[in-house]
C-alpha cells in the first residue's frame, strides 16, 4: 500500500491535484503506523496537515474571491441606479424650470396686455 500510494501521489502531483494528495498523503501516514514506522509517519502527517491546510487556503481564497466579484457587482450596480437617479432629478428640475418659465411668460404677457389696455384707456 506504501508503494503504491506513493507513486499515485506523484502522479497527483504533476496535476497539482491537492484533495487527492491530502487524502493519499493520509493514507500513507496510515500504511507507515501499521508498519510502525513512527518517525516517517510522523512526518507524513505534517506533510498531510501541510496539505489540508493549503487545501483550506485555496478554498478560502476561491470564496474571497467570488466575494470580491459580487461586490463589485454590487458597486457597479450601484453606481448605475445612482447615475439613473441623478438623471431624473436632473429631468425634474428641466421641467420645473420649464414650468415656472412658461408661468413667467404668461404672467409678462397678461401684465403688458393690462398696461396696454390701461395706456388705451387713459390716453383716449
Amino acid at each position: 500500500m506504501l508503494e503504491y500510494s506513493e507513486k499515485a501521489y506523484k502522479l497527483h502531483e504533476k496535476y497539482n491535484s491537492l484533495i487527492s494528495m491530502n487524502s493519499l498523503s493520509q493514507y500513507k501516514a496510515k500504511a507507515l503506523n501499521y508498519l510502525e514506522r513512527a518517525d516517517e509517519c510522523y512526518a507524513e502527517i505534517e506533510h498531510y496537515t501541510m496539505l489540508r491546510d493549503s487545501l483550506a487556503n485555496q478554498e478560502l481564497n476561491a470564496q474571497l474571491d467570488e466575494l470580491r466579484t459580487q461586490y463589485e457587482v454590487n458597486k457597479h450596480i450601484a453606481e448605475k441606479e445612482k447615475t439613473h437617479n441623478y438623471l431624473l432629478f436632473a429631468l425634474a428640475g428641466c421641467l420645473l424650470l420649464a414650468v415656472a418659465l412658461g408661468i413667467w411668460i404668461y404672467l409678462n404677457r397678461k401684465i403688458a396686455g393690462k398696461t396696454a389696455l390701461w395706456h388705451n384707456k387713459s390716453g383716449n
